[in-house]
């Protein structure tokens, strides 16, 4: 199985099942336990054994919304969050690989405009010209 299939949107991704259900179960194992331990140190009625059930149930169900919700915004929220930091890592990369190509560019077109009127400075004056193209002659700046 892939580890990142799923088969529908709710379930959880193949890699992330192990600590989704133990992130769960551990909250859900916690909310249980607070809402029997909270029932138990109540007085009810005649009829408070029905009752405390009933709010036992109604108490884990709480547990279990909680603890669903909790375990998938832990292991989602990891995804989601290195999957915007690639994107927005990637953008500045390319914005500052543009920025500075263009620098580059601008600096080159100065130099080969410099370049240009000492070559046309000379042959006005009659004097040979052999200064190659700074383009061909320069080295990359690593």
């Amino acid at each position: 199985m892939n580890r990142e299939s799923r088969e529908s949107i709710w379930s959880v991704p193949a890699r992330w099942q192990t600590i989704y259900f133990t992130l769960f179960n551990a909250c859900f194992i916690a909310g249980t336990v607070l809402t029997i331990s909270q029932e138990c140190c109540l007085e009810h009625s005649p009829d408070g054994v029905v009752k405390s059930l009933l709010d036992i149930i109604q108490g884990g169900a709480t547990a279990a919304i909680f603890s669903a919700a909790t375990a998938l915004v832990v292991t989602e929220g990891w995804t989601m969050l290195s999957t915007m930091l690639s994107t927005m890592l990637t953008r500045k990369t390319e914005e500052y690989l543009a920025k500075r190509y263009e620098q580059g560019r601008a600096e080159a077109l100065v130099e080969v405009e410099a370049w240009n009127r000492r070559r046309l400075a000379a042959e006005a004056q009659g004097e040979p010209f052999d200064e190659p193209l700074p383009a061909t002659t320069k080295q990359p700046s690593t």
